[in-house]
């Protein structure tokens, strides 16, 4: 997951597919690519790794989905504050707000160019991927993120 934000899970699900709240001040893109072992076998055996091209999921529920869907959302306004962490106000991203994308039946794919993963201070993990999106209407999208690591799932 890449965003222009801050992302936290501290509040729970607060609504259908809201596993995360974003900040409210500072999001407004959301680029949501789930790489699932299914899809890419080598995961089953080792570690995301530079220099190699992944599978997104091209599962879609129809609607945003955090836990299922693949998807790309911008322009978007995070609606009120419901919580505060460390003094950073987060909500949820409505689908309602922006310009939202969900997969095609084809998934989407990610080359990692560069990834350093620091044990000792996990927020100083860093990324740098590039991003092709097929949408369910066939527009494509590409996409370049440099960055700190979003989220890994296991």
């Amino acid at each position: 997951m890449f965003t222009d934000g801050r992302i936290t899970d501290s509040f729970g699900d607060v609504g259908v597919g809201y596993e995360y709240a974003y900040s409210v001040d500072s999001t407004s893109k959301l680029a949501l690519i789930k790489v699932l072992v299914t899809d890419n076998i080598n995961l089953g055996t080792g570690f995301i790794s530079a220099g190699n091209t992944y599978i997104g999921s091209s599962i879609s529920t129809g609607t945003p989905n955090f836990s299922a869907d693949s998807l790309i959302a911008y322009d978007g306004v995070v609606s009120a504050s419901f919580g505060t962490e460390n003094g950073i106000e987060y909500s949820n991203l409505p689908e309602t707000s922006g310009v939202w994308y969900y997969v095609g039946t084809v998934g989407p794919t990610v080359i990692i160019n560069a990834i350093n993963i620091d044990y000792n201070t996990p927020a100083n993990s860093t990324i740098d991927i590039d991003y092709t999106f097929l949408a369910s209407d066939s527009t494509s999208i590409t996409g370049h993120y440099e960055g700190t690591l979003g989220i890994i799932l296991d």
